[in-house]
């Protein structure tokens, strides 16, 4: 915006400076009409009229030479805006990349810590089966030595009748 306010008021003061070389071109040439009844006012003239073309030259190159001047300033700057914008975008992409490589990282140690739980689960789920398969082996067993137990008290009780028995009928 500041550029094109700058440009404008260049613009107009090389207009106006034309306007000004023009007018004073116009002069010149007055002046050389109505002194062209003698010679040495028409070499006036002439040296009048080729320094104000020399001047208007002048003022157009350096009218030219500022525009140059702006055009390069402003090459510049765009130049400068674009590396800065570049610059901008390399640094967004590269902490998109950082942020998606630490989501990456922190899902997954989630799922190693999910998978954690799940095998200390699965572990916890073994270990009150094997328990509870030993207390019903040991029940088992158990209840194994007491049927053997109660057996070897009911052979002795009859193997003590039957020898009552053999005594009873001995006699």
């Amino acid at each position: 915006m500041q550029e094109r306010a700058e440009s404008a008021s260049r613009e107009r003061e090389r207009a106006r400076a034309e306007s000004e070389t023009a007018s004073r071109e116009r002069e010149n040439e007055q002046r050389a009409r109505e002194s062209a009844g003698s010679e040495r006012e028409n070499e006036t003239a002439s040296r009048e009229r080729e320094r104000a073309r020399a001047e208007s030259e002048r003022m157009r190159q350096r009218a030219e030479s500022e525009r140059e001047h702006e055009q390069r300033a402003r090459e510049r700057d765009n130049e400068q805006r674009a590396r800065e914008s570049t610059s901008r975008k390399r640094e967004n992409e590269t902490a998109s990349r950082e942020r998606e490589q630490k989501a990456r990282e922190r899902e997954r140690t989630r799922q190693r810590a999910r998978e954690s739980l799940s095998r200390e689960r699965e572990n916890e789920t073994a270990n009150r089966e094997h328990e509870q398969r030993e207390r019903k082996w040991e029940s088992e067993q158990r209840e194994r030595a007491q049927a053997a137990k109660e057996s070897a008290s009911r052979e002795r009780e009859r193997a003590r009748a039957e020898i009552a028995s053999r005594e009873r009928t001995r006699q």
